[in-house]
């Protein structure tokens, strides 16, 4: 297991932990994409570190504790699975 899997499962055990990942979806969704790819090259060794990170064009990648699920994401939590 690469140091960067490690990092990602790091990641996603404290969400869950902390009550943001709910449902196996978004717990999936986390463990498949990987942030490093959406980041400078100069940043990618930070890239699951709990600090905002530029992306470019002025934007960044949220700091993992003070993002929130979409109101969206917390419907889905109450929806019976055949919805």
């Amino acid at each position: 297991m690469s140091i960067k899997d490690e990092s990602r499962l790091r990641m996603v055990s404290y969400l869950e932990k902390i009550g943001y990942i709910k449902n196996e979806s978004v717990k999936n969704a986390f463990l498949k994409v990987d942030r490093s790819m959406f980041v400078h090259e100069a940043s990618k060794d930070e890239a699951y570190k709990d600090t905002p990170l530029s992306i470019g064009w002025g934007q960044t990648i949220s700091c993992l504790l003070y993002t929130s699920p979409s109101p969206r994401d917390r419907t889905r939590d109450r929806m019976p699975p055949s919805a």
